[in-house]
């Protein structure tokens, strides 16, 4: 287990309490100054941990979808077919439903002020999965450099659904987008890894 000095993760706390704070009015322009304001702490400190506030949104987002979410890379790569398909659905449910219950923040990260960038990163490692299990499916060849592209593929695919679901006026049931992404995202992946044959 590794050890994380308190000093150390009551900073970040306070740090990521500051932005989901700030996120909450989605029109405000976040800075390091109005976190720091918000922290009760200095931009020394912040530079510490931080290299800007996109480095703190993406910190965040992982740190919140740690606690809903089954994490992609460690516990489905390498799964069997059927699986592998029943965790990911289950992960990807459990990570809509984390995004619905923090919708404000999403739509303020995927909006003009925010940052896809970090949500994007947050992002990755689904999609690598995605296509790590599908390269290793029966009847597929690792897909190489294309199976890379088509991680970033599905990534910002998935960043651009979530953009257009946080901001719907009556967005449907994380459940129903789960069916309909999951059918998506596996219909590409499937037909580009078995093409990179």
């Amino acid at each position: 287990m590794t050890y994380v000095d308190p000093r150390v993760a009551r900073s970040q706390q306070a740090f990521r309490a500051a932005l989901l704070s700030l996120a909450a009015g989605e029109q405000e322009r976040v800075s390091v100054t109005k976190v720091c304001t918000r922290a009760g702490l200095n931009r020394t400190t912040f530079y510490l941990h931080y290299t800007d506030v996109d480095d703190l949104l993406a910190d965040t987002l992982e740190d919140l979808a740690g606690r809903a979410v089954v994490h992609w890379r460690a516990d489905l790569a390498g799964q069997p077919g059927e699986r592998f398909a029943e965790l990911a659905r289950q992960s990807l449910l459990s990570y809509l439903e984390h995004v619905e219950s923090h919708r404000a923040l999403y739509r303020w990260a995927l909006g003009e002020q925010g940052s896809s960038t970090a949500v994007l990163r947050v992002l990755g490692g689904c999609a690598d999965a995605v296509v790590a299990a599908l390269a290793a499916s029966p009847g597929a060849e690792r897909a190489g450099t294309d199976g890379l592209r088509l991680s970033a593929f599905l990534a910002g695919a998935m960043v651009g659904v979530l953009a257009h679901w946080v901001a719907e006026a009556e967005p449907e049931p994380p459940g129903v987008l789960m069916e309909w992404l999951w059918a998506e995202l596996t219909a590409h992946s499937r037909e580009r890894v078995v093409r990179a044959r």
